[in-house]
């Protein structure tokens, strides 16, 4: 990624108080001190957000608890920044999808949802619904042909839950939150 502030969004769970983590660079440096909230149990999950400043190119990061008290999570998103992905290996494109306008509505669903993109997405686009344990459970393909384009998503038959739209193009690829009812 480019240099810069990114947000680093975390899905939690814990019925334990004073738990807390720290997220560190490959190098053992603390980026941030994150405190997790006490939410009920094991399963009741609560997204909680910091700031981390990260250096321009690769970065591994590792979350390490700072102390005794059990904590689960769910996912780990970074947000902002600038994405970059590799075409046929030495060609890097940067695109500002970050900063893009995506739209699901409604938001919570029953069983379709419209899925809205803005100028910023061309061409073919790879539309991958993951649930909370991280598994594939529909994957659509769409083709943009305008400069903003609607498109109406089933999630007809999935179990009632949170869910996560990976919405990816050859500019790169961002994730929205879906609720199930």
């Amino acid at each position: 990624p480019a240099a810069g502030s990114y947000a680093i969004n975390l899905r939690v769970a814990t019925p334990n108080t004073g738990a807390q983590f720290q997220i560190k660079n490959s190098g053992g440096a603390v980026l941030a001190t994150v405190n997790v909230p006490t939410t009920g149990g094991w399963q009741s999950w609560q997204t909680i957000s910091t700031n981390i400043n990260l250096v321009a190119g690769t970065q591994t990061i590792r979350l390490q608890s700072t102390t005794g008290a059990g904590w689960n999570i769910n996912w780990l998103e970074v947000a902002g920044g600038t994405f970059v992905t590799a075409r046929r290996a030495a060609n890097v494109m940067v695109e500002e999808l970050a900063t893009s306008s995506v739209a699901v509505f409604p938001n919570p669903v029953q069983d379709a949802f419209t899925l809205s993109l803005d100028q910023n997405f061309k061409g073919n686009i790879k539309l991958r619904v993951v649930n909370s344990s991280g598994a594939v459970v529909r994957e659509y393909r769409l083709q943009k042909t305008q400069l903003r384009s609607q498109d109406r998503i089933s999630l007809g038959n999935l179990t009632p839950g949170i869910y996560i739209l990976n919405i990816s193009t050859m500019q790169g690829t961002i994730s929205k939150q879906v609720i199930k009812q």
